[in-house]
């Protein structure tokens, strides 16, 4: 949203009275505006003031991230705008301070019962409120509210260090390492030891600086001359005195305390802490930033725990031209005895800033002399490129090409086979001998004239777009904002400023590239940088085309059109139509098509409609990804299910690849060099003749559900389908050995959808049309459960107690001999269910929830009408069930309340292995992360996970859980094991 909303509109947001479609852009632009952020202060001031019955005093909060529950509307003079995140120990909120009209940062604990966790919440505030520092966050005050202690701190915008695209230039990383370091030195001066140091308790501000954040484990030391004392002692390197007694310290002895990738070596013994311990864990900090990995990275805690203890890498061994005097600082916070680090933040400080100090260094003769050496065999590889510029292309693919069947971890410790086949979405040919073709999960392939060849991206976003302009000039963009350069060696993420999705991108030249994704976002690439510049449209901005610098178009909800100065909206007739494709001819008509056969072409200033060869009920389906021209006898357009149209300059015939039903790429050099990606992970080639494609094409699974019997036997169960008839399903399963997986031959089964066991022998599989079968040790063989009801979940507690839920209500029992009906009393589909001795919760659509007491099945009031996917306790008086819209419900053994989830995604699968590990994950796309953990104290998003949807989760363990979903996609969780991974 560019311009300001109505004030009647900032009013609707006060009082919640928006469509939920509205709220989200509205909050953005408030966000931004500070105009608009005064005027919404001024409402809520008004309106709480005069006791407006639209806004009680203890209304709840729900917009935003998620149900919150019992969060109210107003907290004396601050007013909640809506949730931004969740910390260790409480729910974190944007607020409006109505007093002062400027944002803040409520953070509400999340436990209301635990005396341990309020102490150490205060300890939180008075660690923050010794400080005044601009290196560290900033409380405005501490309260309680309904029992529940929360804090006020400044609102600061920015990215937390975790999110900030690695590594950095180590130029850059040096002036955040000066920043944190500068904080740590306010700290430790106050009587302050941080103790949880890592880059999610770092933000780096809009402005360039740097801040601390969550002192949530941070110890406090009685006065300053205490601290001082204590500093004298970690000179002289003698051991810490006992803690006094009236110290403030709620961490039992030998406890580990922090985060294990950033601990110190002496921390893992259980030392009591020191400023050195702090010191540590901030160089383990810069180390990531300037490398792009942790300094000791593992598979499991024990790995790490191995890890500490072993000496470090030095810096400059790592990250090459890195200043040699900042490397040795580092370096320096590093070492495996604390008395060989630096003796206080005051020491590391001073280190920094002489190297920040010192002017750069002039190169000498020698450096001039290496350069010119550098630049003759720089010419001469040139020349050598110039005669075989074919060998020299596919070598360079050959290369860079990722090993088949490596494991791919993303960076919050997800792995999975790369092997598997991935959705491709967009493909783009610079001649017959150089082509590529991006798609999910940071899937990028090559095309050197002989073969197709994966190419490491290093990244797991999704990728919308590639393009170019030179064999060494070649753009993609994704999710996240993310954007990718080719120079010719290697793919480099290149920041884009934004956390948008990308969809397209187009190169004109070095210096003017373009790209456009969501929310209206325009990106300009001037040789130096990427820079917003404002396309005046709200929804989502599609596909590129362009004559010239002064000439760009881009379509999708709009289109528009770039005239060299500014972005203006055109009339391309029916706007309310989604367009995926455009293309400009030689003669400078423009061509745009989308939804329903929607086909338009600009002529000399008109908009005239394309009609194509489609019936009435074949237009409703003829969703157009691409349109791809040679000239004006030569145009195609791509639909998603249907075969290629193809106009000759006189009529329309249909064309394509007849064995995939779901196409988004489309592109080539000239009407006999035409190239089509798909769904199915399947490149196809066009001659000018006939399309040709692999005939090994592996058929995408669709997993639908994972159990496990034990880490070397697990399970995964779904479908693939009919590239003929798309509809029709054919039931898998798929078995881990521990080393590899195997599929068992079930024949024409139709869609398996749920597995559950009891142990290893003892293995229920179910699915549609009724279908029940039971493995045994064996053999798998049908069990008949006397309906056709498709089944969507099972659940047990041994061989003889089973049960069955499914579409209207259906619910089986299998007592150890038969399968019987057990009346439900409803009629909505059921699609989840828990059993626990002597009772089972099954759940549905419509918010339903049914509890079986042992004789019947009762309907429990569940406080929402979302529909509800998944279900799973660790107790009988600890259920949880998600849904829709991020829905997540507890039950704790009196009656259901709504949980903060992180996320408004729909959530199907969920699993756990104890009350404080549950994991969920979500059956939609989602940039944000498809899945959520409950840790004990809140939900919290995973962050940089696929942006794949997924269908089931299983936990063994909080160090071991499994993830399956659509396009085969299988997914291990490995914590603190992302060593390989690409990010």
């Amino acid at each position: 949203m560019n311009a300001c909303p109505a004030e009647n509109t900032l009013t609707g947001l006060v009082q919640g009275r928006l469509a939920d479609d509205q709220v989200a852009s509205v909050e953005a632009h408030v966000e931004s505006c500070p105009s608009c952020f005064r005027l919404v202060a001024g409402v809520a001031r008004t309106t709480c003031d005069s006791g407006d019955a639209s806004v009680p005093h203890g209304a709840v909060v729900t917009s935003g991230l998620g149900l919150l529950g019992d969060v109210p509307r107003r907290i004396e003079e601050y007013y909640i705008l809506r949730p931004i995140g969740h910390g260790g120990m409480g729910q974190v909120f944007l607020a409006v301070d109505m007093r002062l009209d400027r944002p803040v940062a409520i953070k509400l604990l999340a436990v209301e019962t635990r005396d341990a966790a309020r102490e150490r919440f205060l300890v939180e505030a008075r660690a923050v409120a010794r400080l005044s520092h601009p290196n560290v966050v900033t409380i405005h005050r501490v309260g309680e509210i309904q029992q529940r202690t929360y804090l006020v701190y400044e609102f600061v915008r920015g990215k937390s260090l975790d999110l900030v695209d690695k590594p950095l230039p180590w130029r850059r990383a040096r002036e955040v390492a000066l920043g944190l370091a500068r904080g740590l030195q306010a700290a430790h001066r106050a009587g302050v030891l941080h103790r949880d140091i890592k880059p999610a308790n770092s933000i780096l501000c809009e402005n360039g600086s740097v801040k601390l954040l969550d002192f949530g484990l941070a110890k406090l030391g009685d006065s300053e001359s205490d601290h001082a004392a204590e500093v004298a002692r970690s000179v002289l390197g003698e051991p810490e005195l006992a803690p006094r007694p009236t110290s403030v310290s709620l961490t039992r002895t030998g406890a580990l305390m922090g985060t294990p990738l950033y601990m110190a070596p002496e921390a893992w013994l259980g030392d009591a802490p020191t400023v050195r311990m702090d010191l540590y864990s901030l160089g383990a900090v810069v180390y990531e930033l300037c490398t792009g990995r942790p300094l000791h990275a593992g598979r499991t805690i024990e790995d790490i725990q191995k890890a500490a203890f072993s000496a470090a890498t030095p810096l400059a061994d790592v990250v090459p031209g890195i200043d040699p005097e900042f490397a040795r600082a580092v370096d320096g916070c590093l070492a495996r005895d604390p008395a060989a680090r630096h003796a206080s933040a005051d020491a590391l400080v001073a280190s920094l800033e002489r190297v920040a100090a010192r002017p750069p260094r002039r190169r000498g003769r020698v450096v001039v002399a290496a350069a010119l050496v550098l630049a003759a065999l720089a010419a001469t590889a040139f020349v050598a490129l110039r005669r075989t510029p074919r060998a020299h292309a596919r070598s360079a693919a050959a290369a860079l090409s990722s090993a088949t069947g490596a494991r791919v971890c993303s960076g919050d410790h997800w792995c999975w086979d790369p092997g598997k086949p991935k959705e491709l979405g967009n493909v783009w040919a610079r001649t017959r001998d150089d082509a590529w073709a991006v798609g999910r999960r940071g899937t990028i392939r090559h095309w050197d004239g002989l073969a197709w060849r994966e190419v490491d991206s290093r990244t797991v976003a999704n990728l919308g777009a590639v393009r170019g302009i030179a064999a060494n000039d070649v753009w993609a963009v994704g999710a996240w904002g993310t954007a990718l350069h080719w120079d010719g060696v290697r793919w480099q993420k290149v920041a884009t400023g934004t956390r948008a999705a990308l969809f397209d991108v187009l190169a004109l030249t070095r210096d003017d590239v373009w790209a456009v994704g969501s929310e209206g976002t325009t990106l300009h690439w001037d040789g130096k940088g990427w820079n917003s510049v404002p396309s005046g449209v709200v929804g989502n901005l599609s596909r590129l085309a362009a004559t010239g610098p002064d000439d760009v178009w881009a379509a999708g909800s709009k289109v528009v059109h770039w005239d060299g100065e500014r972005w203006s909206l055109s009339d391309a007739g029916n706007t309310h139509t989604p367009l995926y494709g455009i293309t400009i001819l030689a003669n400078h008509e423009v061509w745009v098509a989308g939804y329903d056969g929607f086909v338009r072409r600009l002529v000399k200033g008109r908009w005239l409609d394309v009609e194509l060869p489609l019936s009435e009920s074949e237009r409703k389906d003829f969703w157009i990804n691409a349109i791809w021209a040679s000239g004006s006898d030569d145009i195609w357009l791509m639909s998603k299910r249907e075969p290629l149209l193809h106009w000759d300059g006189h009529s329309w015939t249909r064309s394509g690849p007849a064995n995939s039903y779901e196409y988004y790429g489309l592109a080539g050099t000239g009407p006999n060099d035409l190239w089509a990606v798909s769904a199915t992970d399947l490149i196809s080639h066009y001659d000018g003749r006939t399309w040709t494609s692999p005939a090994d094409v592996a058929m995408v699974t669709e997993y639908q559900s994972v159990w496990a019997a034990s880490r070397e036997d697990v399970w995964a169960v779904g479908y693939r389908g009919n590239d003929l008839q798309p509809t029709r399903l054919y039931g898998t399963i798929d078995r881990f050995d521990g080393q590899a997986w195997r599929r068992l031959d079930v024949g024409a089964r139709p869609g398996l959808f749920a597995v559950w066991g009891s142990r290893d022998d003892d293995v229920w599989v179910a699915g549609d049309q009724g279908t029940i079968l039971h493995w045994d040790g064996s053999q798998i063989r049908p069990v008949g459960v006397g309906v056709s009801a498709d089944v969507r979940a099972l659940s047990g507690t041994g061989s003889d107690d089973v049960w069955a839920v499914g579409k209207k209500g259906a619910v089986r029992h299998w007592d150890g001999s038969a399968w019987s009906a057990s009346p439900s009393g409803v009629e909505v589909d059921l699609r989840g269910v828990w059993a626990s001795a002597g009772e089972a919760w099954a759940v549905g659509d419509k918010g339903t929830t049914l509890h079986w007491d042992g004789a019947t099945w009762q309907s429990v009031p569940s406080n929402t009408d979302k529909n509800l996917r998944g279900v799973w306790g660790s107790s009988p008086k600890d259920v949880w069930a998600v849904g829709t819209s991020g829905t997540v419900i507890h039950w704790d053994g009196r009656s259901w309340s709504a949980v903060f989830s992180e996320t408004r995604q729909h959530l199907q699968g969920i699993s756990g292995s104890g009350p404080d590990d549950v994991w969920a994950v979500t059956y939609m796309f989602d940039d944000l992360g498809t899945i959520v953990h409950w840790d004990g104290t809140g939900w919290t998003a995973q962050r940089q996970t696929p942006d794949v949807i997924l269908r089931g989760v299983y936990s063994l363990g909080p160090g071991d859980v499994w993830a399956v979903g659509i396009e085969s996609m299988i997914m291990r969780y490995q914590p603190l094991g992302a060593a390989s991974g690409h990010e």
